[in-house]
C-alpha cells in the first residue's frame, strides 16, 4: 500500500522546534534531534526506540542512545 503526500501547516522539523522551545527549560535543536525526527518521519512502521537507534546507524545516521531516549521522554532500560 502506498501513502499519498499529505500537505500541512508546519514541518516536524518546525513542530519538533516548536515544542523544545515551549519546555520549561528551552532546549536547543541540534543536528542529531534533526536526523531523528527526518528519519522517523520517512518511517511507515512501528518500531521501538532500540529499533530507531539501529536503523538510523544503518542507515548511515549519527545518534546517540541518550538522545533518542531523552527526546523519546523515555528511560533506558536497566541491564
Amino acid at each position: 500500500m502506498t501513502l499519498t503526500r499529505v500537505d500541512v501547516s508546519q514541518s516536524p522539523e518546525d513542530k519538533f522546534r516548536e515544542y523544545l522551545a515551549s519546555r520549561p527549560r528551552p532546549q536547543r535543536f541540534t543536528g542529531q534531534q534533526r536526523d531523528m525526527v527526518r528519519f522517523i518521519f520517512a518511517q511507515h512502521h512501528h518500531f521501538d526506540a532500540d529499533q530507531l537507534i539501529e536503523m538510523m546507524k544503518k542507515g548511515g545516521l549519527d545518534v546517540s542512545r541518550a538522545t533518542v531516549y531523552r527526546k523519546l521522554g523515555r528511560h533506558k532500560p536497566q541491564a
